[in-house]
């Protein structure tokens, strides 16, 4: 009997201790008093405060908000900062005193690091403000780091987003949000073979990044390059959709040799002047070198500059999903010059006559100034005034008849994540674009799959370029001569109506059955546009390869394998029962050309 009563008195004395240990302690002030704050928890606990009047000075003072913490919890953020420790004693008696060297606890600080998506970053610096602690964040963005007691914040660092501090204010989880920065990346030379600092480089270089690269929509990437590079010239001799640009970097060279840049994309060099295949979305970043380091890099081949593409890689994190879809329209550019209308031509063509003698047309044939005129016939002149008033009647802008108001689309979709020891980024597009000139145009078909890989001393990636296009462009183009479209919409004749009232086409093939006054050359224009083709199917692959092995930590054996295919038909036709067709026309298929 005697031994159970002193049982139950142990378990209620524990009983008793445990309840006190776990009072929880609730603070919201501002700006109070650490002596005001002891007697905040007096009156909320069975604690009791010992101190020295000249431990704890009257100017000290916190701004708190705890919810049902601990004493431990509550006391390392009222001392936090002010040198004093804690210690507790019998009956819930707690003494204040100034901490020593040893007293001074390290506190484990946890947290993740996400950018703005949410999506983690691996590979974050999280350091210990004015200290050498420091560790990473992994693959899933979380941390953990050992903080000195005396330590007040710790900071977050990586490339690509801004810095941040945070105050650590006794917390013991900590994540943040970290803000990109893109200004960051422009201080970074890629050149196929290594990485660093724009500083560190002795070669004058030029990095276009991806915002600009897709700021430009319907637009090889050559072409896009326009304007964007000092010191680079970027020429496109054709307006059509699909067609390359003449790029020149260090200027001309050689009279009979080729001035094109080196391009390299994903370590694996690539032929100039076909890029209609490749999707200017996949592109990450183009570093443009133009002075000879480039071909100290490259040889011989790097003589004329040399053009490093970056395509998108995966990042580790979340699986991404994206889609993008756009649309847009594209107008003739409207140039200074101002076309004549009718009356104006008519006009012209009366004072050539008046002033020279000469008949440039019907302005002048039957223009009431003429001689031929005042001499003829009553039912003569009732016919040429007749003329007049019908051709004023007609206003052709042939400007019309060979462009139009283009219109394209894009669509895409992309996949990428991963992890530290694999990254992916996959992307599929579609792109059709009809050219302003008639009968032109653009359709794309693109995939794209890069994969980096690593396992402690091996790394490497694999990437997949691969593309089909189809182009259509204007038979003749850029051809000064008769029936050349591009230059009939400039010379061709106000007042010639290109059709009969019963749809017919008059070309130079049947206008005798009709009563002509005009030389139909916009007409001849239009019959060579609709009964000729002038196409390209281009099929491209660009595989590339590289492994790395560290051997030491200052030796890492490389090594690269690339391939870069083309297969592209080029198919001009014209249709031998057009007129066109009927003409001796030697570099076509079609008529009596061949």
């Amino acid at each position: 009997m005697r031994l159970a009563v002193l049982f139950m008195l142990i378990m209620c004395i524990q009983l008793s201790a445990s309840g006190f240990a776990q009072q929880k302690i609730s603070l919201n002030v501002r700006d109070m008093s650490i002596r005001n704050l002891l007697k905040s928890i007096e009156k909320q606990t069975a604690y009791r405060f010992v101190y020295s009047n000249n431990t704890i000075k009257n100017d000290d003072k916190a701004s708190l908000i705890l919810h049902d913490v601990t004493l431990d919890e509550a006391m390392n953020s009222v001392l936090q900062g002010t040198g004093l420790t804690y210690t507790l004693k019998e009956s819930d008696l707690v003494v204040i005193y100034p901490a020593t060297a040893k007293d001074k606890k390290d506190i484990i600080v946890t947290g993740k690091v996400l950018d703005a998506s949410g999506a983690p970053i691996p590979g974050v610096s999280v350091r210990v403000t004015g200290i050498s602690v420091a560790t990473t964040t992994d693959a899933s963005g979380a941390y953990m780091i050992r903080v000195p007691d005396q330590a007040t914040s710790i900071e977050f660092s990586s490339i690509g987003y801004d810095r941040q501090v945070i105050t650590l204010a006794g917390r013991t989880n900590i994540s943040v949000s970290l803000r990109a920065n893109t200004q960051d990346l422009q201080e970074v030379v890629v050149t196929g073979y290594t990485t660093y600092k724009k500083e560190q480089s002795a070669s004058a270089s030029t990095q276009v990044s991806a915002d600009k690269i897709n700021d430009v929509a319907g637009l090889t990437f050559d072409q896009i390059l326009q304007g964007r590079v000092p010191g680079m010239s970027v020429i496109s001799s054709s307006g059509q959709p699909g067609q390359s640009a003449a790029v020149v970097i260090r200027g001309i060279g050689s009279v009979n040799g080729s001035s094109a840049p080196l391009y390299i994309l994903d370590g694996t060099p690539i032929e100039a002047g076909y890029f209609q295949t490749i999707n200017p979305e996949d592109i990450e970043s183009a570093t443009v070198l133009k002075d000879a380091s480039a071909k100290a890099l490259y040889g011989s081949r790097g003589s004329n500059g040399v053009i490093v593409i970056t395509s998108k890689k995966g990042k580790a994190g979340r699986i991404a999903v994206q889609y993008s879809s756009q649309y847009g329209f594209s107008n003739l550019t409207q140039p200074k010059t101002t076309m004549m209308n009718t009356a104006q031509r008519l006009q012209f063509e009366e004072g050539v006559g008046l002033d020279f003698g000469r008949t440039l047309g019907p302005g002048w044939t039957y223009s009431p100034k003429n001689p031929a005129y005042a001499s003829g016939t009553a039912a003569f002149r009732q016919r040429a005034d007749r003329i007049l008033d019908s051709l004023r009647g007609i206003n052709i802008d042939w400007r019309d008849q060979i462009y139009q108001n283009s219109k394209f689309q894009e669509q895409q979709v992309s996949v990428s994540g991963g992890n530290e020891n694999l990254r992916f980024y996959n992307s599929l597009n579609y792109y059709k674009q009809d050219g302003i000139a008639k009968r032109t145009g653009l359709e794309r078909y693109s995939l794209k799959s890069n994969v980096d890989f690593k396992d402690n001393k091996f790394s490497g990636n694999v990437n997949l370029t691969l593309g089909y296009s189809n182009s259509s462009f204007t038979e003749g183009e850029g051809g000064t001569g008769a029936g050349t479209a591009m230059s009939a919409a400039y010379y061709a004749l106000p007042y010639e109506n290109p059709y009969a009232p019963d749809g017919t086409l008059i070309h130079q093939g049947n206008k005798a059955n009709y009563f002509i006054l005009d030389q139909r050359e916009g007409s001849q224009a239009l019959e060579r546009l609709f009964n000729s083709t002038n196409k390209t199917d281009q099929l491209k692959s660009i595989i590339g390869t590289s492994l790395a092995y560290q051997i030491l930590p200052e030796l890492k054996i490389t090594t690269r394998a690339g391939i870069d295919y083309r297969n592209s038909t080029d198919q001009a036709y014209i249709n031998p029962d057009s007129y066109y067709g009927s003409r001796s026309v030697a570099n076509t298929l079609g008529g009596k050309g061949r």
